[in-house]
């Protein structure tokens, strides 16, 4: 499907829910905007498109003792472990029961219990259930995005792209019958996750993220001597063998100046540069292109070639990510074994302009249209999180990136073929 510009009659209408005015009068002022209780089948259902949806607001309830709350309030610091403490959870009107529940955020995006921190909630930590099907939920604050809009973009786009990333949607949050303001849903990166984007619940699924030696955060990479830095997610502890055997191949094409085969066979490459150029056409800082930081790699149980996936896109739209300097000297290592390989390099450019033409902005538009809408009240109402002027600029940039951003990823690619 071709990229169209937006016509005027959408500009207008996503203008109109984007920017909206400014709301000093409710700045701050709470409220309850959650949706009518949705149609939620069997506790059980792995059916839990509503949780993730733009057509609603999910109510979430926490109920936390004393000690819980002390406990986590003496989390101070980005380069702590997180502690989890029990707590109980209503989920849209479903008593779910006792669940686990700990803080999430480190670099740009930590905030303390007492301010709008992220959340992990895992479900199933004290029972053998998986309520709608989940294992875990995890709760963004927007917390570096004001519009509360950006990750639910890029929940979107990915989609668009064919990218393994997870789904999001809107919660209210109230922690022991205080209102914590607007969340954002995440669906959890797990078996039942890898069976969705990959069609199998089985194989290794790790994170590649960042550690800290002391103070100072240390991205893991392949090649870089931090095979076991690699967080194992899903599967079966195998010493980090398959991160190693990446590793090992990553080194030797280095040596060559290109992209070996024995990489090319280790490394699903196709999908790597669907997932590069999402990143840049949603100006992700935060990608593995950029910073080397918010991915995952799933190693197949059938010795495949790895497959990469998005995590945690809260770092977007930022220009300096899109442009064509950005992507020039990746810091990814297999970002930048790509871009010295002239085929590998052509083909990445493909994808980016495939990309291009495969959105559909009108259509994105509209979506995006439907979630301002959504929460035009709930995000100038939050109590923990209101800034005017900041929301309506940041939804504002909403409008323009879908307008242009498909443009601007053509043009950054242009001398390429």
């Amino acid at each position: 499907m071709k990229n169209r510009r937006l016509t005027p009659i959408w500009l207008g209408l996503l203008s109109a829910a984007l920017l909206g005015g400014c709301k000093e009068e409710v700045c701050g002022e709470g409220g309850d905007f959650t949706s009518p209780p949705a149609d939620h089948g069997d506790d059980d259902d792995e059916n839990n498109d509503w949780l993730f949806s733009v057509e609603r607001i999910n109510r979430i309830e926490l109920t936390l003792s004393d000690e819980a709350v002390r406990t986590l309030s003496k989390e101070r610091t980005i380069h702590e472990d997180r502690f989890e403490v029990p707590g109980q959870l209503t989920l849209d009107g479903v008593n779910v029961g006792t669940i686990g529940v700990r803080l999430r955020g480190r670099l740009g995006s930590f905030q303390r219990f007492e301010d709008k921190p992220k959340f992990n909630l895992d479900l199933n930590e004290y029972s053998d259930q998986r309520p709608f099907g989940l294992e875990r939920l995890a709760l963004a604050s927007g917390s570096i995005d004001p519009s509360k809009l950006k990750e639910v973009l890029g929940a979107q786009l990915m989609a668009l792209a064919d990218v393994p990333a997870s789904r999001a949607g809107f919660a209210q949050l109230f922690i022991n019958g205080e209102d914590y303001g607007l969340y954002i849903t995440m669906e959890a990166q797990d078996d039942r996750w890898m069976r969705r984007v990959f069609g199998t619940d089985e194989g290794n699924l790790y994170e590649g993220s960042y550690s800290y030696a002391v103070w100072w955060p240390r991205f893991n990479d392949f090649g870089e001597g931090r095979d076991e830095r690699f967080e194992l997610q899903e599967g079966f502890d195998v010493g980090h063998a398959d991160i190693a055997a990446v590793s090992n191949a990553t080194l030797d094409s280095f040596e060559a100046g290109r992209v070996t085969d024995s990489l090319a066979e280790a490394v699903d490459f196709a999908g790597l540069q669907r997932q590069l150029a999402a990143d840049q056409w949603l100006g992700n800082l935060d990608g593995y292109g950029v910073i080397v930081n918010n991915y995952r790699v799933w190693f197949p149980p059938d010795g495949g070639p790895m497959r990469f996936g998005s995590w945690d896109l809260d770092g977007i739209l930022f220009p300096d990510a899109q442009s064509a300097d950005a992507l020039k000297e990746p810091r990814g290592n297999l970002a930048a074994l790509c871009r010295l390989d002239p085929d590998c390099e052509r083909d990445w450019a493909n994808a980016a302009r495939d990309l291009a033409d495969a959105v559909d902005a009108s259509t994105l538009a509209e979506t995006m249209a439907q979630a301002a809408l959504l929460t035009e009240e709930a995000v100038y109402a939050d109590p923990r999180a209101c800034d005017p002027e900041a929301i309506t600029t940041g939804r504002a940039e909403v409008t323009e990136w879908i307008e242009t951003a498909s443009e601007t990823l053509r043009e950054a690619w242009e001398g390429v073929e």
